[in-house]
């Protein structure tokens, strides 16, 4: 019996094995077949992070966390490239809660209306976010759209740290 749990471990590893090669040798073939800089629309990773094709007319998405606020992103890969970025920035105060950093809020929403980049809105008149579109400068490679993203969040720096302001002493005043 313990030899047949051996043989079962070791065929179990060997087949392991060659799952993780074929992984290998798939991205190393999609890596010789791709020009450099890689494009994004012809690549992509599955959600257990192996690299793989995409297929024609699949959307870039991902999120990520930025100053404690959740950010996703999504790219067109067909008709005009646009990163759209949307960010959480939160529930807008209630009146008894907090008057003046509803009003803050509002204002907020109105100042950014004219930013070029994007603007922070409030949603069914209680989430506040950040909506965005830009287009990558150099196509869809990673570093076009971090470059793209990255100007957005540098553009809204300001207004995040005056939110963060206004959230802090909002927590304060609860605690």
């Amino acid at each position: 019996m313990a030899m047949e749990s051996g043989i079962s471990q070791k065929s179990s590893c060997d087949e392991d094995q060659q799952a993780d090669e074929a992984k290998v040798n798939l991205a190393l073939e999609i890596s010789r077949e791709e020009e450099l800089p890689l494009q994004l629309h012809h690549v992509g990773l599955s959600e257990n992070g192996e690299i793989r094709r995409r297929t024609k007319g699949e959307d870039i998405t991902f999120s990520f966390i930025h100053r404690g606020m959740p950010f996703a992103c999504e790219c067109k890969t067909t008709g005009e490239t646009k990163l759209k970025i949307v960010g959480e920035l939160g529930k807008l105060p209630f009146t008894a809660e907090s008057p003046a950093g509803r009003r803050f809020f509002r204002h907020l929403a109105t100042a950014t209306r004219t930013l070029p980049k994007g603007h922070i809105a409030i949603i069914n008149d209680q989430d506040v976010r950040l909506l965005a579109e830009v287009a990558p400068p150099q196509g869809l490679t990673p570093v076009s759209i971090i470059a793209a993203l990255s100007a957005v969040l540098l553009e809204f720096k300001p207004f995040f740290e005056m939110a963060e302001d206004v959230l802090a002493v909002r927590q304060t005043s609860k605690g």
